[in-house]
């Protein structure tokens, strides 16, 4: 599932496969199920029981690299980044051309200053699946920390050429090319990411960043509004941002 600043929500979980017995299972219940069922809990905010569901997938099927992938998923979304890794290298060891473990270890290891892990992964993806759209994003993302910007736009190129509603990328390729001083370009990338999301509230923040260097002082701060108005974790961004931004233009 795609987040609108492109990282994940990290925690603790501490339930692990082995506490679950054969005993614990109805018989009528499959794997099937379990992942299933997972997969629900984990859409609708519950990871703690997506993790109890796929470890008992993974009890009835020691085998099943999706219940391994899944879980990984789950423990990420509570920042057990350990046993995230174990369960996306265990999801690995059973289907090599798991192409979800790969993206999610990668997630990861750039999260941990693991750079060239990360583009180790994040490249094995792209091998098994070209054409994912996240494979190129996820790896547009890491060649703009590594401050390969070109590279970076390279790959936001192609992520929105396979997925022309992606607005991650939009947003992502605006700041590259606001990096690169294209602001115009950059700022027509990031209308159309707010076109595509309207709750993007990374994408009005940048937005407005940009608005701001083109001396669109009112319509800067109308997006600055707006960003910390879906997301007020933001404010203390937009708030330093406009400060640089001003030192900047002196």
């Amino acid at each position: 599932m795609r987040t609108r600043t492109g990282y994940g929500v990290f925690g603790i979980v501490l339930a692990l496969t082995s506490h679950i017995s054969l005993a614990a299972i109805k018989p009528a219940e499959n794997v099937a199920t379990y992942l299933k069922h997972g997969k629900a809990a984990l859409a609708r905010g519950n990871p703690e029981q997506a993790i109890e569901d796929f470890g008992r997938a993974i009890v009835l099927d020691p085998n099943s690299a999706d219940a391994y992938l899944h879980r990984g998923s789950a423990r990420q979304a509570l920042n057990d980044v350990n046993g995230a890794v174990e369960d996306f290298n265990h999801a690995i060891e059973l289907d090599p051309r798991c192409f979800g473990a790969y993206i999610n270890r990668g997630n990861l290891r750039q999260q941990a200053d693991d750079f060239t892990g990360a583009m180790a992964d994040y490249e094995q993806a792209l091998k098994i699946d070209g054409k994912s759209a996240r494979g190129h994003y996820n790896r547009g993302l890491l060649l703009m920390v590594m401050n390969d910007v070109d590279r970076a736009i390279d790959d936001f190129n192609r992520a929105i050429q396979i997925d022309p509603g992606y607005a991650l990328a939009y947003n992502n390729r605006g700041v590259a090319l606001q990096h690169k001083g294209n602001l115009e370009q950059a700022l027509a990338d990031l209308d159309r990411a707010v076109a595509l999301d309207r709750r993007h509230a990374t994408a009005y923040m940048n937005r407005g960043l940009v608005r701001l260097k083109l001396g669109r002082k009112a319509q800067a701060e109308q997006d600055f509004a707006k960003a910390v108005a879906l997301a007020p974790e933001l404010r203390d961004v937009v708030e330093r941002s406009q400060e640089v931004t001003a030192l900047e233009q002196r």
